[in-house]
This record gives structure tokens, C-alpha cells and sequence, in this order.
């Protein structure tokens, strides 16, 4: 994962190594400090985790730790309240509900950079992966 300045297109600088194999879409925290991403550092097949980092490229750490390849972290989204290191996040996920290997939005309180609870908001057939929280502050 990469950052590159937008006043400064040459000052590009690498946030995570080749290794983790860190995928796209990459979200900032409305407080701009931590950036929010999936890494799948076994390859394409997972099991894919959720990290974040500084932009600056201090404070890589892994948010999920899961081993099994059935449970995937996919798109995720800041609550527009979370503020230094702490508050929800909307997590895409699988094992979801339904079938094997759905995806459903899960809702995940992470204090003092680790996840302390979450909730299968969804429960849902169909495959949902990609949330957004929007603009709504979390209820509950």
C-alpha cells in the first residue's frame, strides 16, 4: 500500500511491505490518523485480515488475527465518530449467514486497537461486502 501526497505527486512512499500483499480500497479515519485496509498475506485464497496504519507509515497492526481461510475480511468503513484509535467500524465479512461462504456487514467496536465486540448487522442471504457508514453516527 502506497500514499502519495496530492500537492506532491513525487513524495509516493510505501506504507506496507510487498509481503502482506495489502489490497485496495484503503480508508482514512475521520480523525485523518489511522487508514483502514484488508491485507491477505498467504495469497488470494486468505485468510484475509483487517489492518491499519499511520500515513506517515508508523503503527502497522493487524485488527483481525484470523487463521481460517472460511472468514474473510473484505470492505470496511469508519463510523464518522471514531476518533484516536477508537469507536466502530462496518466491516464486510464471511462466514456470514445463509450459505457457506456469504458475506454479511458486520458492526465492530475496536478500544485501544483491538476488536472488543461485534454484531452481524445484516444477516443476510444475499453478499454484502462493501459497507460505507455514511454520515449517520452509531446508534447503540
Amino acid at each position: 500500500m502506497f500514499v502519495q501526497p496530492i500537492d506532491s505527486p513525487e513524495d509516493v512512499h510505501q506504507l506496507t511491505p510487498w509481503k502482506l500483499n495489502c489490497q485496495e480500497r484503503p480508508e482514512f479515519s475521520p480523525d485523518g490518523k489511522p487508514m483502514l485496509f484488508r491485507c491477505l498475506p498467504e495469497g488470494e485464497e486468505g485468510p484475509a485480515n483487517l489492518y491499519w496504519v499511520h500515513p506517515d507509515g508508523t503503527g502497522l497492526y493487524a485488527l483481525a488475527h484470523e487463521e481460517d481461510a472460511d472468514k474473510q475480511y473484505l470492505g470496511s468503513s469508519f463510523s464518522p465518530s471514531f476518533s484516536e484509535g477508537e469507536g466502530w467500524i462496518a466491516v464486510g465479512r464471511t462466514s456470514g449467514y445463509g450459505e457457506e461462504g456469504n458475506a454479511d456487514v458486520f458492526r465492530v467496536l475496536i478500544e485501544d486497537g483491538e476488536v472488543v465486540h461485534e454484531v452481524n448487522l445484516t444477516r443476510s442471504e444475499k453478499w454484502e461486502s462493501n459497507p460505507n457508514w455514511g454520515t449517520h453516527p452509531p446508534v447503540g
